[in-house]
């Protein structure tokens, strides 16, 4: 996780395929997505997205039973370039001690 100044960057795994699991636990945390104004966003993008991005889903073919895998890059909006680049200065995200913080 990165937090920028008003947004942060975080990553999660759904324990179970529910519609909106993941709108609803952040915004029960008092973190609901950017733009997600149906789940407590204070406003809404202009083209009526949210920042919810599956950068990886995987599943068995339902009739090959092979295993699929779909990965896609982050959006090209400044928001998320924003936060991805402090993700890259973050020790923390490249497994490195960051000690504790002063």
């Amino acid at each position: 996780m990165v937090q920028g100044d008003r947004y942060a960057l975080i990553e999660v795994e759904p324990e179970a395929g529910r519609f909106h699991q993941i709108r609803a636990q952040l915004a029960a945390s008092g973190m609901p997505i950017k733009g997600d104004v149906k789940y407590g966003a204070r406003r809404g993008e202009k083209d009526r997205s949210i920042a919810l991005h599956a950068h990886t889903l995987s599943f068995r073919h339902p009739i090959t039973q092979t295993p699929v895998i779909v990965t896609a890059p982050p959006p090209a909006t400044p928001v998320w370039a924003a936060l991805l680049a402090l993700a890259d200065h973050d020790p923390a995200q490249h497994g490195q001690d960051v000690g504790p913080s002063a």
